[in-house]
């Protein structure tokens, strides 16, 4: 670390509240796991032949009718990897259970209709078991959310929406309380071609500063060159904190 860079850190930080404890800063960046929670109400059903209650101000029931599937949007931050999903559950009922899918919808364009490709498929069980539980999933190794990309593997890349569907039978005895995704931020691996040429594929810190470079966060010292091994100034520290934060936009 430059001496500068030790010395403006913990001013950054403290005046920017990011010490305040370690949680704090973990909910917000790095790579280490995350939770993300969604709530019942962000849930919406995709039929109106049926009817559900809300039981306790927070579990969703299907009081009569037809089998209810309930759907909401997972919104994750592009380049997120998917550890785990579950959702809160009830399933009291002898012969039917709740069924989770986590999903990825490839939107439709010229070329392609819309296809919902399914990454997780869970139920939690025929058999009875009382009381509330997490019904978890886990997608395949080293999913990815993306906003654009061949979901349904059909040689033809689209817009990527992802979703997470619960289904209840028509049974007063299964209910759920809302979803939560496990989740961790990502680096992008590092390009085959170096951007600056004092910083080479082999260099240490390549991967971190190639990174910087594509998210528009730094251009370097000068036409070709970042310049690896110089102190920065405060002013430099004070732009590279602005752009990867994106601070303060003027309504």
């Amino acid at each position: 670390m430059h001496p500068n860079i030790r010395t403006l850190a913990p001013v950054l930080l403290v005046s920017s509240g990011l010490f305040a404890t370690a949680g704090t800063a973990r909910a917000q960046f790095g790579t280490k796991e995350l939770t993300t929670i969604i709530p019942t109400a962000s849930f919406a059903p995709t039929a109106t032949v049926f009817t559900y209650g809300n039981e306790g101000n927070t579990y969703y029931q299907v009081i009569n009718g037809n089998p209810a599937t309930f759907v909401a949007a997972a919104d994750l931050p592009v380049g997120a990897k998917v550890n785990q999903v579950c959702a809160f559950v009830r399933d009291d009922d002898p012969t039917d259970e709740v069924g989770l899918v986590f999903s990825v919808l490839e939107l439709g364009d010229a070329g392609t209709s819309p296809t919902d490709v399914s990454l997780v498929i869970a139920g939690s069980g025929v058999a009875e078991t009382p009381h509330y539980e997490m019904l978890c999933g886990t997608p395949p190794a080293n999913t990815t959310i993306r906003a654009f990309g061949d979901a349904n593997t059909d040689g033809h890349s689209a817009y990527l929406s992802y979703r997470i569907s619960v289904i209840l039978k028509a049974s007063g005895n299964l209910a759920f309380g809302g979803a939560l995704i496990k989740w961790q931020r990502q680096q992008a691996p590092a390009p085959a071609v170096a951007t600056f040429a004092d910083v080479p594929a082999n260099f240490l810190f390549f991967r971190a500063i190639e990174n910087l470079a594509a998210a528009g966060i730094t251009g370097g010292c000068a036409p070709g060159n970042f310049c690896p091994n110089a102190n920065i100034t405060r002013g430099e520290a004070a732009a590279f904190f602005s752009k990867a934060l994106g601070l303060y936009f003027q309504q």
